[in-house]
């Protein structure tokens, strides 16, 4: 029969459940969403035609607003006389006070059509029924009830009328035994209780147990069970099994570390229940050290996951990590129970550390500035445009070249700028994301890092020397403060002209310390010699350690005065009115300067000059005499004792009485 008598809309048999629940799949927008059709093949229903929409409408639904859903579930079940078709999913499920709500007319999100009123309502008109009887927060549960004459196994199709009486072909019961037997409800079996470990009676007579010789059943499968004996039990075929296997437990597929080290993430096999306040269940240990505890734990945001915040040391890059278990209450979503776990290795997801720098140093040249760090590095080559120095407050300045230095910890950069000088303040900074340790570690950028300035210090520099006035001593002058030189002056030698090297018989520092006094041991110098003096030594220092270096030759300013102009001689003239002196040398014009010169008669008492006058022999003086004029045989002496009398060589006349 293709239609329903008394006025009812047409329905038909729409072909097997599993079949229309694949095709509603096709046509549903499922996404990452996996559908597991777990309906028997020969499965039919007698219903209108949209049945299809029933399929599609609470797939739809689920996958828009199931929230973090992952799997449907299509299966079936027999209830008394009725088949039951059931859908699951692991999404947000319903609130227990929408449960029928659900199914009124235009309930539910907006834009959402007809949905489960009009599927309510597809079903009602062959008698079929359907609920929603599943756990809010661990996903819907619907259940299609098909009445006994709605439902069919493949065979010969069978039309629904309404009241119609069907003839009962039920055979007479098997004639029963005369000893014990079952009735037709109770199945009992008839005779000897099995002997076979395969086959026994159950403490409840009503139940016979079989065990299973073949592949165990799991949770989740599908079971039928099949009787081909002859005795009063009739044979049947595919009687379905309900499954009362547990929900398998959740079993850990893995377990790593975030870059931080303070959060350890277990993956499991199936979506979870949030852990959160159930911390001090997991316990971490790193390496061989003691159990540590967690302070807090969370769903990641993939429900598959869950996350441990470390309350003890934080893990670092290499450590030996293992997480353990010891709750009962940690759940998956489909209400399987964590079993409790010891010495789960966790994936160390530590990044490899950056290479710290430990120091910077200059060359002795102040050409190259070498970085040292704490770990061998890579070859820099080519990359020195990342690095940059600074002089002081100066702009900063180019590398020309990397390179890894012979140690590897160290890489040298040849400077392109100004060459780094003693005392100068260097920095270094890095401003690259390539360059990398051995290990993979990659340098992190860096600013104004110190150089240690290895310049040695310089050496100090003579920028003089000279003699005494007495030509016993010659004072070299350096360019900084000396260290006291005593005992050294062996290291020194002097010559005079041409003459060979001559010793020195002491070295000692002068009261201003930039001047070493040395005192000569050989020939004094004399005036107008020309002298140079040399060092040979390695061990005379300047106080802020610079080390004098050798030198030859070094000219030395002679400081000795000229000499004096010398007396030889000194006559009157025949007119007895001039006194002329004589000298070794030319002498400059004395005139003005009579008073300074005095003359004695006799045992007469001194007197004056009138006039004081170069002689045209510039070797003499003439006095012309203000006193007494000289008579022959007077013994005459002549007297000096001014200051300002020169030779030409502006050498001065000293003070003479008695001439």
């Amino acid at each position: 029969m293709d239609r329903i008598i008394g006025g009812k809309p047409e329905a038909a048999w729409q072909g097997n459940w599993r079949t229309l629940v694949d095709t509603a799949a096709k046509e549903t927008p499922l996404g990452q969403v996996i559908v597991k059709n777990d309906l028997p093949a020969g499965l039919e229903v007698f219903a209108d035609p949209q049945i299809t929409k029933v399929c599609y409408n609470l797939m739809n639904n689920a996958v828009r607003y199931g929230g973090k859903i992952t799997t449907i579930r299509f299966s079936a079940k027999e209830s008394g006389d009725d088949q039951v078709i059931v859908y699951e999913d692991d999404g947000d499920g319903v609130v227990a006070e929408d449960k029928e709500k659900i199914f009124d007319r235009g309930y539910g999100k907006k834009n959402t059509g007809p949905g489960l009123f009009l599927s309510r309502e597809i079903l009602a008109i062959t008698g079929i029924t359907i609920v929603e009887n599943g756990t809010p927060g661990k996903g819907a549960r619907f259940e299609i009830t098909m009445p006994k004459g709605i439902y069919r196994f493949t065979g010969t199709k069978t039309e629904y009328i309404a009241e119609l009486s069907v003839n009962n072909a039920m055979p007479v019961p098997a004639p029963a035994f005369t000893g014990d037997t079952t009735n037709a409800v109770t199945n009992n079996v008839p005779g000897d209780v099995p002997t076979s470990s395969l086959a026994a009676l159950n403490a409840d007579p009503t139940k016979i147990d079989l065990t299973t010789a073949g592949t165990p059943s799991a949770y989740g499968d599908m079971v039928k069970v099949n009787y081909t004996g002859t005795g009063v039990l009739v044979r049947f075929a595919e009687l379905s099994v309900n499954n009362a296997m547990p929900v398998p437990a959740p079993a850990v597929t893995g377990a790593t570390t975030n870059a931080a080290g303070t959060v350890i993430t277990i993956t499991f096999n199936k979506a979870m229940n949030n852990p959160a306040g159930k911390h001090a269940e997991f316990k971490y240990k790193i390496g061989s050290g003691p159990a540590q505890s967690f302070s807090a734990a969370a769903l990641n945001a993939d429900p598959t996951r869950i996350d441990l915040i470390t309350a003890g040391t934080p893990i670092a890059y290499g450590d030996t990590v293992k997480v353990s278990y010891t709750g009962a209450d940690i759940t998956a979503t489909d209400t399987g129970v964590l079993v409790s776990f010891a010495g789960q290795s966790v994936d160390n997801a530590m990044p490899v550390p950056a290479p710290a720098v430990t120091g910077a140093t200059t060359n002795a040249a102040g050409t190259v500035i070498t970085i040292t760090f704490n770990k061998a590095m890579n070859n820099p080559a080519g990359k020195h445009a990342e690095f940059t120095y600074k002089i002081g407050s100066g702009s900063p300045q180019a590398f020309s070249a990397a390179a890894l230095n012979a140690y590897p910890i160290k890489i040298d950069l040849t400077t392109a700028g100004t060459p780094i000088a003693y005392g100068d303040t260097v920095k270094v900074s890095y401003a690259g994301t390539d360059i990398t340790a051995t290990d993979t570690g990659v340098l992190v950028i860096f600013a104004g890092l110190s150089v240690d300035n290895a310049m040695p210090v310089p050496a100090p520099a003579v920028i003089g020397a000279t003699t005494n006035a007495a030509g016993t001593v010659i004072t070299i002058t350096f360019n900084k403060a000396m260290n006291n030189p005593a005992g050294k002056h062996a290291e020194f030698t002097y010559k005079i002209g041409s003459g060979s090297p001559q010793s020195f018989s002491a070295a000692a520092l002068n009261a201003y310390p930039i001047k070493i006094d040395l005192t000569m041991a050989g020939t004094p110098i004399a005036y107008g010699d020309k002298v140079t003096v040399s060092y040979t030594g390695t061990d005379i220092t300047a106080t802020d350690t610079g080390v004098l270096v050798r030198f030859a030759d070094q000219s030395v300013e002679n400081a000795m005065p000229v000499p004096a102009p010398v007396v030889i001689g000194a006559a009157t003239n025949a007119a007895g009115t001039v006194v002329t002196i004589m000298f070794n040398k030319a002498m400059n014009n004395p005139a003005g300067k009579h008073a300074e010169f005095k003359y004695k008669i006799g045992s007469g008492s001194p007197q004056a000059f009138s006039a004081a006058a170069l002689n045209a022999d510039p070797t003499k003086i003439d006095l012309t005499m203000a006193g007494t004029p000289i008579a022959y045989g007077d013994k005459i002496t002549v007297s000096y004792t001014g200051t300002d009398i020169t030779a030409t060589d502006t050498g001065v006349l000293v003070s003479f009485a008695g001439q």
